[in-house]
Protein backbone atom coordinates (compact mmCIF):
# COMPACT_ATOMS: atom_id res chain seq x y z
CA UNK A 1 0.00 0.00 0.00
CA UNK A 2 2.85 2.42 0.76
CA UNK A 3 4.60 2.18 -3.03
CA UNK A 4 0.89 2.56 -4.12
CA UNK A 5 0.63 5.91 -1.69
CA UNK A 6 3.84 7.12 -3.27
CA UNK A 7 2.38 6.97 -6.94
CA UNK A 8 -0.82 8.61 -6.31
CA UNK A 9 1.24 11.40 -4.58
CA UNK A 10 3.61 11.61 -7.52
CA UNK A 11 0.64 11.27 -9.77
CA UNK A 12 -1.17 14.26 -7.96
CA UNK A 13 1.79 16.38 -7.88
CA UNK A 14 1.79 15.54 -11.78
CA UNK A 15 -1.34 16.92 -11.93
CA UNK A 16 -1.05 20.19 -9.95
CA UNK A 17 2.32 20.94 -12.41
CA UNK A 18 -0.06 19.84 -15.46
CA UNK A 19 -2.59 22.28 -14.71
CA UNK A 20 -0.62 25.31 -15.71
CA UNK A 21 -0.25 23.17 -19.14
CA UNK A 22 -4.57 22.51 -19.14
CA UNK A 23 -7.13 23.18 -17.61
CA UNK A 24 -7.00 22.13 -14.17
CA UNK A 25 -9.82 21.82 -10.90
CA UNK A 26 -9.89 20.27 -7.55
CA UNK A 27 -12.88 19.64 -5.32
CA UNK A 28 -14.15 17.74 -1.98
CA UNK A 29 -15.84 14.91 -2.01
CA UNK A 30 -18.48 13.07 0.32
CA UNK A 31 -19.09 9.26 -0.28
CA UNK A 32 -20.97 6.46 1.47
CA UNK A 33 -18.67 3.32 1.05
CA UNK A 34 -20.45 0.30 0.77
CA UNK A 35 -17.78 -3.15 1.23
CA UNK A 36 -19.47 -5.99 -0.72
CA UNK A 37 -20.34 -7.99 2.52
CA UNK A 38 -23.59 -8.25 4.29
CA UNK A 39 -21.58 -8.34 8.15
CA UNK A 40 -20.68 -4.86 7.13
CA UNK A 41 -22.52 -1.59 7.25
CA UNK A 42 -21.83 1.33 5.77
CA UNK A 43 -19.15 4.11 6.47
CA UNK A 44 -19.06 7.71 5.29
CA UNK A 45 -15.75 9.80 3.97
CA UNK A 46 -14.59 12.61 3.10
CA UNK A 47 -11.65 13.73 0.63
CA UNK A 48 -10.36 15.47 -2.19
CA UNK A 49 -10.00 15.31 -6.14
CA UNK A 50 -7.29 17.12 -8.23
CA UNK A 51 -7.91 16.71 -11.90
CA UNK A 52 -6.28 18.79 -15.48
CA UNK A 53 -8.70 18.23 -18.40
CA UNK A 54 -6.46 17.28 -21.24
CA UNK A 55 -8.02 17.27 -24.58
CA UNK A 56 -11.40 16.90 -26.33
CA UNK A 57 -12.79 14.03 -27.80
CA UNK A 58 -15.63 15.01 -30.43
CA UNK A 59 -17.23 18.18 -30.72
CA UNK A 60 -18.16 18.41 -26.41
CA UNK A 61 -16.26 15.48 -24.64
CA UNK A 62 -13.23 16.86 -22.32
CA UNK A 63 -10.87 14.05 -21.24
CA UNK A 64 -9.40 14.17 -17.85
CA UNK A 65 -6.78 12.22 -15.52
CA UNK A 66 -7.82 13.16 -12.18
CA UNK A 67 -7.06 11.90 -8.82
CA UNK A 68 -8.86 11.31 -5.22
CA UNK A 69 -7.84 11.02 -1.89
CA UNK A 70 -10.51 9.70 0.71
CA UNK A 71 -10.66 8.55 4.46
CA UNK A 72 -13.63 7.96 6.89
CA UNK A 73 -14.47 10.38 8.93
CA UNK A 74 -18.03 8.02 9.97
CA UNK A 75 -16.97 4.57 10.91
CA UNK A 76 -19.02 1.65 9.66
CA UNK A 77 -20.22 -1.13 11.84
CA UNK A 78 -19.10 -4.72 11.28
CA UNK A 79 -20.82 -7.52 13.88
CA UNK A 80 -19.10 -5.81 17.21
CA UNK A 81 -16.17 -3.71 15.71
CA UNK A 82 -16.40 -0.73 13.53
CA UNK A 83 -14.37 -0.23 10.20
CA UNK A 84 -12.80 3.00 8.70
CA UNK A 85 -10.84 2.95 5.24
CA UNK A 86 -8.88 4.83 3.18
CA UNK A 87 -8.95 5.00 -0.26
CA UNK A 88 -6.48 6.12 -3.18
CA UNK A 89 -7.48 6.31 -6.93
CA UNK A 90 -6.34 7.60 -10.29
CA UNK A 91 -8.88 7.80 -13.24
CA UNK A 92 -9.22 9.18 -17.14
CA UNK A 93 -12.52 10.61 -17.23
CA UNK A 94 -14.56 11.77 -19.99
CA UNK A 95 -17.41 14.24 -19.36
CA UNK A 96 -20.01 14.91 -22.09
CA UNK A 97 -19.97 18.84 -21.79
CA UNK A 98 -19.12 21.85 -19.50
CA UNK A 99 -22.50 23.31 -18.05
CA UNK A 100 -24.62 20.19 -17.77
CA UNK A 101 -22.81 16.40 -18.54
CA UNK A 102 -22.71 12.34 -17.69
CA UNK A 103 -19.07 11.11 -16.30
CA UNK A 104 -17.60 7.87 -17.34
CA UNK A 105 -14.22 7.67 -15.32
CA UNK A 106 -11.86 4.26 -15.04
CA UNK A 107 -8.42 3.70 -13.34
CA UNK A 108 -6.87 1.88 -10.59
CA UNK A 109 -7.71 2.76 -6.86
CA UNK A 110 -6.56 1.11 -3.51
CA UNK A 111 -8.35 0.69 -0.38
CA UNK A 112 -6.96 0.12 3.35
CA UNK A 113 -9.60 -1.50 5.84
CA UNK A 114 -9.18 -0.99 9.66
CA UNK A 115 -10.74 -2.74 11.70
CA UNK A 116 -11.08 -0.85 15.45
CA UNK A 117 -10.26 -4.96 16.83
CA UNK A 118 -6.94 -4.70 15.40
CA UNK A 119 -7.67 -6.82 11.61
CA UNK A 120 -6.45 -4.73 8.38
CA UNK A 121 -7.02 -5.52 4.76
CA UNK A 122 -6.09 -3.68 1.63
CA UNK A 123 -5.99 -4.42 -2.18
CA UNK A 124 -5.55 -2.37 -5.39
CA UNK A 125 -7.91 -3.07 -8.23
CA UNK A 126 -9.78 -1.68 -11.37
CA UNK A 127 -12.02 1.07 -10.56
CA UNK A 128 -14.94 2.44 -12.73
CA UNK A 129 -17.68 4.85 -12.24
CA UNK A 130 -20.42 7.03 -14.22
CA UNK A 131 -22.20 10.08 -12.74
CA UNK A 132 -23.23 13.40 -13.76
CA UNK A 133 -22.59 16.99 -13.31
CA UNK A 134 -23.74 20.66 -13.84
CA UNK A 135 -22.19 24.43 -13.12
CA UNK A 136 -23.75 26.02 -10.37
CA UNK A 137 -24.34 30.01 -10.52
CA UNK A 138 -20.86 30.80 -9.13
CA UNK A 139 -18.81 28.84 -11.65
CA UNK A 140 -18.21 26.33 -9.60
CA UNK A 141 -19.47 22.41 -10.20
CA UNK A 142 -21.51 20.16 -8.83
CA UNK A 143 -21.25 16.31 -9.51
CA UNK A 144 -22.96 12.93 -8.55
CA UNK A 145 -21.08 9.93 -9.11
CA UNK A 146 -21.03 5.94 -8.41
CA UNK A 147 -17.48 4.22 -8.54
CA UNK A 148 -16.31 0.30 -7.88
CA UNK A 149 -13.44 -0.51 -6.86
CA UNK A 150 -12.66 -4.71 -7.81
CA UNK A 151 -11.28 -6.53 -5.16
CA UNK A 152 -9.14 -9.64 -6.08
CA UNK A 153 -9.94 -13.13 -5.55
CA UNK A 154 -11.05 -13.03 -1.73
CA UNK A 155 -11.53 -9.60 -1.31
CA UNK A 156 -14.46 -7.57 -1.39
CA UNK A 157 -15.82 -4.61 -4.04
CA UNK A 158 -15.80 -1.60 -2.58
CA UNK A 159 -18.91 0.68 -4.06
CA UNK A 160 -18.75 4.75 -3.39
CA UNK A 161 -21.59 7.02 -3.82
CA UNK A 162 -20.72 10.38 -3.72
CA UNK A 163 -21.24 14.22 -4.46
CA UNK A 164 -17.84 16.10 -5.37
CA UNK A 165 -17.72 19.71 -5.30
CA UNK A 166 -15.27 20.76 -8.15
CA UNK A 167 -13.71 23.98 -7.95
Amino acid sequence: MTRFFIIISLLTSFLFSSSLLAEGYWGAKVTQVEVDSPAYKNAYNAGLIFGAEFGTLGANNIVSLEGEITTTVIKGDVLTAEWDMQTFGLYAALRTGKDVYLKAKAGLANWDLTLSTGGTADDTGLSYGFGGGFKLSNGHTLEIEYSVIEGDTGNADISMLGVNYLF
